[in-house]
């Protein structure tokens, strides 16, 4: 309340501070008297582009991704409907008229500079073809299928239908009572679509060692995939397989092998590999902020529950249909991928410099660590090792054999074998030596007794300790002592 004093005023000042007054008055009682106005609300005039807001418009949660400049820009959105109109490019530098090798599969490489480009044109052409999951075929491998080409089943809804949220992918809250059980209301909005080559998987067994001639057969076979992570939730599995263009899911299957001879150069060893091709595909994940309570029938659309928004990829391996039965296929998937040899270097087993390589085993992701390829390969190695008694006074026949040992530990010509054996025969002396290279096994046998094995012989004195010889082969990275153990030789 305020109070006015006019005691000292001149009659004039009186007058005008009077009239000022009551002006006041009148002006406070007709706000205070105006009629309500029910259903008109008088809208804001903001001076900003709604695309490109200012900052302080934002929640923090949203203010991260406007400023990234990645897959979740919002200014690469619809001004009108607030939805998706591109994504940011997949970082693919080369041109498209000339793509890197590692890029195009090996059967396609004669036949066009651009394989990727003029086949993923004549996926365009096919209209009754939606390229992301058309399994009768290989795929195309780095080409950026987008909406168009694999529409999405879900779409992202507008700012304000996403309860004020950018980002915010249909679907989340539909289902009715009980659809947080279902999968937590979460959706997944496609947003882009790549094959790419996927980590090699190398055959079992398959190791190859100059000069003997290598090759496999189209009966070996090798195990392929991946299954889903400790830490993946199945309500976003659930997302993924609604709103992926073909489904989803993390396959596992065998790849079968082909007859292949290779011609190995002095000095060259590797192993045959397969390289499975995967699906990649990102968009947006949408679930609830939280559970809804038993009183909300633990449904999502209630109003106190809000959208969760961020951006998620995800990969599987491409599964595509099998060869051909009398003409017909056969609807029997198996893992789309090529197969190669890589070559390695014969005295640490390790692969050679990527410029020795087919060009498949270039591409980002596709060779295993040097750590993960030299413990597979040690699970490759067979050894034998045993005595032949020959009738010869104080002689004994000494036997060793091997395969998948690192050169650089045995020796080129085994004579870090022949070393071992000398100092476990002593003065007795070693007498009558060989040391070559041959193809073990027979048609049915398994990959690991078939392939390239050194054989050392030697004559050694009757009072060897046969444990000198097998601990020496173990700590070479024998796998077993076989016959070579304990302190005498058996009679």
């Amino acid at each position: 309340m305020v109070a006015f004093s006019l005691a000292s005023a001149s009659p004039e000042g009186k007058g005008i501070m009077m009239g000022i007054f009551l002006l006041i008055a009148l002006f406070l009682l007709g706000v205070d008297g105006a009629p309500a106005q029910d259903g008109r609300v008088i809208p804001l005039e903001y001076d900003w582009d709604p695309a490109n807001p200012p900052l302080w418009t934002m929640r923090p949660e949203d203010r991260e991704r406007f400023l990234e400049n990645d897959i979740f820009n919002i200014g690469k959105r619809d001004n009108k409907i607030g939805n998706f109109t591109s994504i940011a490019p997949l970082n693919y530098t080369w041109d498209p008229e000339n793509p890197p090798l590692w890029t195009i599969r090996p059967e396609d490489r004669n036949g066009s500079s651009h394989a990727n480009t003029k086949a993923s044109s004549e996926h365009m052409n096919a209209a009754s073809v939606e390229p992301c999951s058309d399994k009768t075929k290989p795929a195309t491998l780095y080409y950026e299928y987008k909406a168009e080409d694999c529409p999405p089943k879900n779409k992202f809804l507008s700012f304000k239908a996403g309860k004020m949220r950018f980002d915010t992918c249909a679907n989340w809250d539909t289902g009715g009572n009980g659809r947080w059980w279902y999968d937590g209301c979460t959706s997944f909005c496609q947003l882009r679509t790549t094959f790419e080559w996927a980590q090699e998987v190398p055959f079992p067994s398959s190791e190859c060692h100059s000069p003997i001639k290598c090759g496999m057969t189209d009966s070996e076979s090798v195990g392929s995939g991946w299954s889903v992570g400790a830490s993946t939730k199945l309500q976003f599995l659930k997302a993924f397989k609604v709103g992926v263009s073909g489904g989803w899911s993390h396959n596992y299957g065998q790849a079968k092998g082909k007859k292949w001879d290779i011609e190995l150069e002095k000095g060259e060893c590797g192993y045959f590999t397969f390289v499975p091709v995967k699906k990649v595909v990102c968009g947006g994940m949408t679930t609830a902020h939280r559970k809804p309570t038993f009183f909300e029938y633990n449904s999502c659309a209630v109003e106190g529950i809000q959208p969760v928004n961020w951006k998620s990829c995800d990969n599987q391996m491409w599964m595509i249909e099998g060869e051909k039965m009398n003409g017909e296929r056969s609807g029997h998937l198996v893992p789309d991928g090529v197969i190669i040899f890589v070559y390695t270097d014969c005295r640490t087993r390790l692969p050679l410099p990527m410029e020795k390589q087919d060009p498949v085993y270039r591409a980002p992701g596709v060779a295993l660590s040097h750590s993960v390829i030299d413990s597979i390969q040690q699970g490759w190695v067979w050894n034998t090792c045993y005595f032949w008694n020959m009738k010869v006074p104080g002689k004994r026949a000494l036997y060793i054999r091997g395969s998948n040992f690192k050169d650089g530990v045995i020796g080129t010509f085994g004579e870090n074998v022949s070393k071992l054996v000398r100092s476990c025969a002593g003065e007795g002396g070693v007498s009558n030596m060989e040391f070559d290279w041959y193809y073990n096994g027979k048609p049915d046998d398994t990959p690991k007794e078939k392939g390239p094995v050194w054989m050392y012989q030697a004559d050694v004195p009757d009072t060897i300790r046969p444990g000198c010889i097998g601990e020496g082969l173990m700590n070479m990275g024998a796998v077993t002592q076989d016959q070579c153990v304990g302190d005498k030789l058996p009679n």
